[in-house]
């Protein structure tokens, strides 16, 4: 009669059966992969059957294990987020595992894959971008140095009454081109005079309008689906409001035509709902030399009354490493709101709070962003590094904050805050940088 340790030893050394495509894997790949990795969607390749995994199994797992896929940039050091894109160590184990296995399928034919649908929203408004704009296969330097090439362009809502936006989604017309769409409505005519300005079909510089970042409205990575706000809280568009769209892309190698389209959900007219205001945690200019690493913080923002957390919308430059956000509530404790260890600008979106979080009157927010002119910054545009003068209007490194006043009476001055900080920046910015 075999012994009892000896039976816990072979169980021990008994090899586990190695994952399948039709077990595990297939599904794994469906839920975290397939939305963009489809015939005409973002991805530049398809993983819908198991051929094309099995083609390329191995650069699968290498793009996964560095963090590159599925884009996400959030690490776990913050608020829990809405639709995180990101494979726990079991998933990512579980992959290198099967690859490891020469891919097995399982028990019968391979399954072939559905890619999920985009997650529902009703359209209730839909508009185009009026001209198409030529992409040609490459591009001249970008307007600014090492950002990915960008236009903007304006959109005539055509509305009489105000808007309460709780959802938009965006359809381009060259998806694996375009990478990133930013929205800020306008009511004061300023989209449309840079649209005069310039000979093509929009304009080629940032979609900030004066004092108002692009994205205040919301930040769109392609291929993500919808992005929502909770229930209960909306975008606010005045009446007769234009877009200022921003388009972040990259040329493929084909001549393309972008004409894009953008559709919004808007909230049910008898349904209660707060607008989200944005604030700024900015800094305007940042002055890096080559084979320099270097910290920049902003000045800190105090709420002035209390605040319902919505969502975040973080912006850097190409040489950024890691930035961070945190509040400091009036008690002394911290609560940390957004860590991102790996910046790229390329994958920059709006993330939405899985719960929004209320912040008491004197809560202090404070940003820091990581910059890094080395050459060992494998993201650094330049090698050999050159010297990086960078500023811009709304602040060269910038992360919103998107909240609703706790108080409908409060509504009014958070309403204009983030005009008037970012504009107080500007003015106490020393002289020698105007």
């Amino acid at each position: 009669m075999i012994g009892l340790e000896l039976f816990l030893g072979l169980c021990l050394h008994q090899e586990m059966p190695s994952p399948t495509w039709n077990g595990e894997i297939s599904s794994l790949v469906e839920r975290n992969c397939a939305s963009c990795h489809r015939p005409a969607g973002v991805a530049p390749f398809s993983l819908l059957t198991y051929e094309d995994v099995a083609r390329r199994g191995r650069f699968v797992v290498s793009v996964v294990d560095r963090g590159l896929m599925p884009p996400w940039l959030p690490g776990e050091d913050g608020v829990s987020l809405v639709h995180p894109r990101r494979l726990s160590e079991a998933e990512r184990k579980t992959l290198a595992d099967w690859v490891g296995a020469d891919m097995p399928v399982g028990e019968g034919s391979p399954r072939a894959l559905e890619p999920p649908g985009d997650r529902p929203m009703r359209i209730d408004l839909s508009r185009n971008t009026m001209l198409e704009h030529r992409l040609p296969e490459e591009t001249p330097d970008a307007y600014h140095r090492g950002e990915m090439d960008r236009h903007a362009f304006r959109i005539i809502l055509g509305n009489r009454e105000p808007l309460r936006v709780q959802a938009f989604s965006v359809q381009s017309s060259a998806p694996q081109s375009v990478r990133v769409v930013t929205l800020l409505a306008d009511d004061e005519g300023k989209a449309r005079w840079l649209d005069g300005e310039d000979p093509l079909p929009g304009w080629r510089t940032s979609s900030d309008l004066a004092y108002r970042p692009g994205g205040a409205h919301g930040v769109a990575l392609l291929g993500g689906g919808p992005l929502r706000l909770p229930a209960g809280y909306h975008w606010s568009y005045p009446p007769l409001s234009e877009i200022s769209l921003g388009l972040h892309y990259r040329p493929t190698g084909r001549e393309e035509r972008l004409k894009e389209q953008v559709a919004f959900e808007l909230v049910p007219a008898d349904a209660e709902s707060r607008p989200l205001r944005w604030l700024p945690a900015a800094v305007m200019a940042v002055e890096v030399e080559p084979g320099q690493v270097k910290r920049e913080v902003a000045p800190p923002l105090v709420l002035p009354c209390a605040v319902d957390l919505v969502a975040l919308t973080p912006r850097a430059l190409e040489i950024c490493t890691s930035t961070s956000l945190r509040a400091v509530l009036p008690n002394g404790s911290e609560v940390s709101l957004l860590q991102i260890d790996d910046w790229d600008h390329h994958r920059r979106e709006t993330y939405v709070l899985e719960q929004p979080l209320r912040l008491p009157p004197g809560t202090v927010i404070e940003a820091e962003w990581s910059l890094d002119n080395t050459a060992d910054n494998p993201r650094n545009p330049d090698d050999p590094p050159i010297s990086v003068s960078r500023r811009q209007r709304t602040g060269i490194l910038l992360t919103l904050i998107h909240v609703a006043a706790a108080s409908e009476k409060d509504d009014d001055r958070l309403e204009a805050l983030g005009q008037r900080r970012i504009g107080s920046q500007q003015r106490s910015r020393p002289a020698a940088e105007e």
